[in-house]
């Protein structure tokens, strides 16, 4: 028997390789994404070998037990400096390659692999976590995520969809991935609703607040909301509590213009303990958004107890089902209505039992082991066909 069939043996029984780009681990932005990760990673490091390539400092928690190297990463989007870096590191995909000569390349946010060919027979894995540069956007930063997305695309074996609408729009754009394409969707039992023990969480806010929660960019329809809040017949009662970035100047101007500043509150960005305890006081949380990957703000939101108030879109009903309150997008009275009913509905058992029959439904643990099967089945798969 010949070494390299020995050393395919050995690594037939061993645990998947997977060498994952940190990206996200150092973007301020992109939360969801790194729960994703954080959260499969934390479960199952025992299982899978990782090694995580970080080019900055984190401004994530990293999870434990996996190993991280410095990793340099280069320009993302097509253009001569890219070209450029390209051609002065066919020394640096060598090196990785020897480094690294069997790991599945799993990065967090369309990142090449940095083995570039040299690791033509280890799988390429990608995860779409939704499809809004293609249905929303045409230019900017917007139009270079496509360009990343297209070319990750483009070099990978195996797909992971966060939702089976997002699936369904990823091969309305990319049909040639019909085949490629499994469905692992996200969970929210990391946020949990106050008990007796959590003195501080159980306190009344100052004044009852509805909770806006995330990115405000032109699809997150932050706009509308503040539009609603202005309507005479919004609840005069209740402010909006928004977690995210500071308001940048113009989303200032138009808090103003609109007469509402003194209504809305904003929070910063929180960490877990204190989002949640937010979501808990909210007396509703609404999520204006026109389109998601996802949505795991909405099981956050019923994980604490609270009534989710959304736009009605597919993806929303696939991930809220029931345990929440929807209303027509863009229709300012509608949703009002939506947000009064919903106040009176969180008081009463039967939202409860309708949010955790939903929430039943998610599991960071299923996610993770569906997410070790899909590397087991992919190491599997690699190796095999490196053995011929």
């Amino acid at each position: 028997m010949t070494d390299s069939h020995v050393g395919n043996s050995e690594m037939q029984q061993s645990r998947p390789q997977v060498l994952i780009d940190g990206s996200a681990f150092e973007s301020p932005g992109q939360l969801g994404i790194w729960r994703l990760f954080f959260e499969v990673i934390s479960r199952s490091a025992r299982q899978v070998d990782y090694t995580l390539l970080l080019d900055k400092k984190p401004c994530r928690p990293l999870p434990s037990g996996i190993k991280v190297v410095r990793y340099r990463r280069g320009p993302e989007v097509v253009s001569r400096r890219h070209i450029l870096h390209r051609s002065r590191s066919l020394l640096s995909c060598r090196y990785w390659s020897r480094r690294f000569p069997h790991h599945l390349w799993h990065p967090t946010f369309y990142t090449l692999d940095p083995r570039g060919k040299f690791s033509a027979a280890n799988a390429r894995l990608t995860t779409v976590y939704d499809m809004i540069a293609e249905e929303f956007y045409w230019m900017g930063d917007f139009a270079l995520q496509q360009e990343m997305k297209q070319r990750c695309l483009n070099s990978t074996d195996h797909v992971i969809s966060i939702s089976q609408s997002t699936r369904t729009s990823l091969l309305k754009h990319y049909p040639n991935l019909a085949g490629r394409v499994e469905v692992i969707m996200l969970a929210g039992q990391h946020f949990r609703p106050p008990t007796a023990s959590d003195g501080a969480e159980l306190k009344s806010p100052e004044a009852p607040y509805c909770l806006f929660v995330g990115g405000r960019r032109f699809y997150k329809n932050f706009a509308f909301l503040i539009d609603c809040l202005a309507n005479p017949h919004w609840p005069m009662d209740l402010q909006l509590a928004v977690v995210g970035a500071p308001f940048d100047d113009a989303e200032m101007a138009y808090i103003k213009a609109a007469e509402v500043q003194s209504r809305v509150i904003h929070k910063g960005v929180l960490d877990d303990q204190h989002l949640n305890q937010e979501y808990c006081q909210a007396e509703c949380f609404v999520f204006p958004s026109l389109g998601e990957g996802f949505g795991l703000p909405i099981l956050e939101a019923q994980a604490a107890g609270t009534v989710p108030v959304l736009a009605d879109t597919p993806v929303f009903h696939e991930v809220a089902r029931e345990g929440a309150v929807f209303f027509q997008p863009c229709d300012q009275q509608s949703c009002i209505d939506a947000v009064q009913f919903a106040r009176n509905l969180k008081r009463q058992s039967m939202f409860s039992e309708k949010a955790k029959e939903n929430l039943s439904r998610y599991s960071w643990d299923a996610t993770t082991s569906q997410v070790i099967d899909f590397y087991r089945r992919s190491w599997d798969a690699s190796l095999s066909a490196e053995s011929k």
